[in-house]
Formats: C-alpha cells, sequence, structure tokens
C-alpha cells in the first residue's frame, strides 16, 4: 500500500514507532542468522490448547515474520500509519492501541480456530481416539519432523495445533482503522494497483475482503485472515471506547 497522506511538517519516525520497527527487524535478522534456535518456535503464537503454547507468545507472536516480503509490507504500513497516530495520540497511548489490537489479532485467530476444530476433537475422542498420544506427537513435531497424513480430519486438527500465529499484520489492521477514523479523506492505494482511493471507503473495503478470504478459507491460504479482523475490531473498539469517555 501507499498513502498521499502528509503531515504539515517533516514526518520523522515517532519512539514507539521507531523502537517496535527496530524489534522487528532484529528479530528477523536474528530469525534468519540463528536457525538452530528457532525462534518462530518458541517466540510465534500457537494455539491455546496446543502442548507448544506458551503465556508469552500472544505478544511475542506480533514481533515475528515468516518472509522479507512480510516483514517489508508490516513495517512500511506500521511507519506510514504509526507515525502519524503516534504524533496524535502521544507515545503512551500509541503503544496501549498498538499492542491492544495485536493481542486481539491473536485471541480472535484462537476463537476461530477453536470453533473449527473443537467439533473434531470432540467427534474423535468420542470415538475412543487416544488424544494424549495425538498431543505428544504434536509436541515432538519441530523436532522429529512428524505429521499426519491421514485421515483429512485429523490432519487439519493436527495442522491448528503445529501452526503458530506470526507477524504484525494485526496490530497494522488496528492502525488502519484508526487512520481511517481520524483521517478519513486521506489518499490510500494498492502498490500494484495506483488508483487513490480515500481512507473511509479503503479501510472497509480491506475489512470486508479479509472477512471473504477467512471465511472461503481457500486451499493454500496461509494467511491469518481472523487475526486481521481481530486486530482492527479491537481498534474500533478501543477508539469508540475512547471517544465516548472524552465526551463525558
Amino acid at each position: 500500500m501507499n498513502s498521499h497522506y502528509a503531515p504539515r511538517r517533516a514526518n520523522p519516525t515517532t519512539p514507539v514507532t521507531r523502537n517496535v520497527l527496530l524489534i522487528n527487524i532484529l528479530l528477523f535478522l536474528a530469525t534468519v542468522t540463528l536457525r538452530g534456535a528457532n525462534l518462530p518456535f518458541h517466540l510465534g503464537g500457537f494455539y491455546f490448547k496446543s502442548p507448544l503454547f506458551r503465556p508469552w507468545q500472544p505478544l511475542t507472536s506480533m514481533f515475528m515474520h515468516g518472509s522479507t516480503m512480510h516483514l517489508a509490507f508490516n513495517m512500511l504500513a506500521l511507519w506510514m500509519f504509526g507515525t502519524p497516530l503516534e504524533r496524535l495520540w502521544g507515545a503512551k497511548r500509541f503503544a496501549i492501541f498498538y499492542f491492544s489490537c495485536g493481542l486481539g489479532a491473536y485471541f480472535l485467530h484462537d476463537a476461530v480456530v477453536f470453533l473449527q476444530t473443537n467439533p473434531i476433537q470432540q467427534t474423535w475422542v468420542e470415538s475412543g481416539f487416544n488424544f494424549n498420544k495425538f498431543l505428544s506427537l504434536v509436541k515432538r513435531f519441530p523436532q522429529s519432523g512428524q505429521g499426519y497424513a491421514h485421515p483429512a480430519e485429523l490432519k487439519t486438527l493436527f495442522m491448528a495445533y503445529i501452526t503458530p500465529v506470526v507477524g504484525a499484520s494485526g496490530a497494522i489492521y488496528g492502525l488502519l482503522i484508526a487512520f481511517a477514523l481520524y483521517y478519513p479523506n486521506a489518499e490510500l492505494m494498492f502498490i500494484l494497483l495506483p488508483i487513490p482511493i480515500r481512507a473511509k471507503y479503503f479501510v472497509p473495503f480491506m475489512m470486508a475482503f479479509e472477512l471473504f478470504l477467512g471465511w472461503q478459507s481457500f486451499p493454500g491460504d496461509k494467511v491469518a485472515h481472523f487475526a486481521h479482523i481481530g486486530g482492527a475490531l479491537l481498534g474500533f473498539l478501543l477508539i469508540k471506547y475512547w471517544r465516548a469517555t472524552e465526551k463525558r
């Protein structure tokens, strides 16, 4: 994405935005150079029912990225939207907003995974399936490379338990919502489709598109669309709450 939004004064990166950018970049470099440490396994956001889940992962997962392009797009968006919003709100409120959106993204994604997988789990357990053995295989997965090849439902369940959520995208979508609410007439556009669209139209379209992709769940699509929606939803509700309390 690109933007024609331009502040009235010079636009250096603000403190929280700059520090978040730096941490993301450093952790990505560490992930690439220290492959033996397997940082995504320790810091990625696993499903809360997985034996691979750790309490810190909802926070640390928003600093992990799966590829250079994934990192580049998220950091560009963080700089574009985070800088004016941090200048508008101040560092403390911006930090609260950013990390709240990131956590909201993780929790909505997990809620959707629960709704999708819990019926499968219950069906197999009721049929006499040894679920403890299944969980032991999940726990060994990063070291052994084993996986469930069949049947299809068990493979779906297995993948849900071993696939971590990574990336700042949920928090970024929260920033998108905030930007559209505070700067509705700023012009945004897709990089590959250079047609300027006002933020108040662009962002709702993006949300609807994410909802469609998440609902359809196309084969091969590894993007956590409901995490994006979770970040945006939390951001929208938080801004509504702030505005309501400020009017009292």
